[in-house]
């Protein structure tokens, strides 16, 4: 349920396992049901607005704008999550080689990186940036104690392959 597209220009960025790796973190938002969540929240506050408004007029239109902005909050806070959540899981099955293509694509002008410091507008627009900065993604990628295991995504859910260890 689902299509995963990869453009020409990450082909000449990564190598063949670097591909492999951000490939996986694309499948890790299919698998773990990421786009319908980030969404379904958007679209369930767009109708609960409109049969707010139809309801209860020109009240329920007004309450419906001032729910506006916890509710961008909550959209940018599950987004992020989904995105660490996506790295880690792609961590997890390619070990370092996600990181590494996280940080070449990133080297390349390909991600977003940390605004620079300055600025009410800058601060505001970055905080509402659905994917975490990058420096914040890579440091949680590090911290990760559970990297490099052999975690396959298959059907919707992940499975560890067997590591003979018991």
């Amino acid at each position: 349920p689902g299509r995963v597209l990869v453009s020409t220009g990450l082909l000449r960025e990564l190598d063949a396992a670097g591909v492999a790796a951000v490939v996986r973190h694309e499948y890790a938002h299919l698998a773990r049901r990421h786009v319908p969540l980030r969404l379904g929240i958007p679209c369930a506050y767009a109708v609960a607005w409109a049969v707010d408004a139809t309801l209860f007029g020109r009240a329920g239109l007004v309450a419906g704008a001032a729910l506006a902005v916890p509710l961008a909050y909550l959209s940018v806070r599950v987004a992020r999550w989904t995105e660490h959540d996506a790295d880690a899981a792609a961590a997890r099955g390619a070990g370092d080689e996600f990181r590494d293509a996280l940080a070449r694509l990133a080297a390349g002008g390909h991600l977003g990186r940390t605004p620079p410091a300055g600025g009410r507008l800058r601060r505001l627009l970055a905080s509402l940036s659905m994917h975490p900065p990058l420096a914040e993604r890579l440091r949680r990628l590090d911290e990760q104690p559970d990297r490099g295991g052999d975690t396959r995504i298959v059907d919707g859910s992940t499975a560890s392959a067997a590591r003979g260890d018991d």
